[in-house]
This record gives C-alpha cells, structure tokens and sequence, in this order.
C-alpha cells in the first residue's frame, strides 16, 4: 500500500521527532523512497517535512530544524518543499 500511495500521491507530509535522532534518518529513507518511486516528477511533488514534539525545551531535541534545513536545501536541491 505504501507503494501505491507514493506513486499516486500528489504531495507528502514526513513528521520526524525533534528528539528522536532516528526519526531523521527514517525521513531521509522516506524521502529516498518517494525519490525512487517517482524518479521523472520528484522534484515537482510538494514534500513538506514537520518536526513533531516542538514544545520540549531545546536542549532536550536532537534534531535541530536547521539539520532538516540543511538536509533539504543542501541535499535536495530544487525540491519543491517546506520545512515546519
């Protein structure tokens, strides 16, 4: 099913955890995935990624909004995207 979703789907919302260093690692998998799916629109398909659990204090977070940042705008160049 997850498949099928990606090829058909025509935006995404990846939600990773502020303090849950794995949770990147799973978007970057995730955004890997719809990449291979869909290699000819990739970079036209609305991806916006959403740090969950933004309440905790700062340094409790492992995953900063600027790794993200520098994830999506240094390594996914012309990304149709929105950081959150």
């Amino acid at each position: 099913m997850r498949r099928l979703s990606i090829t058909t789907g025509n935006a995404f919302l990846i939600v990773y955890s502020v303090d849950d260093q794995s949770s990147f690692e799973v978007l970057k998998m995730c955004v890997s995935e719809i990449q291979e799916a869909r290699p000819t629109d990739f970079h036209e398909v609305p991806i916006v990624f959403v740090g969950n659990k933004c309440d905790i204090p700062k340094d409790k977070r492992k995953v900063t909004k600027e790794q993200v940042s520098n994830y999506v705008y240094y390594e996914l160049p012309r990304l149709r995207t929105k950081v959150s």
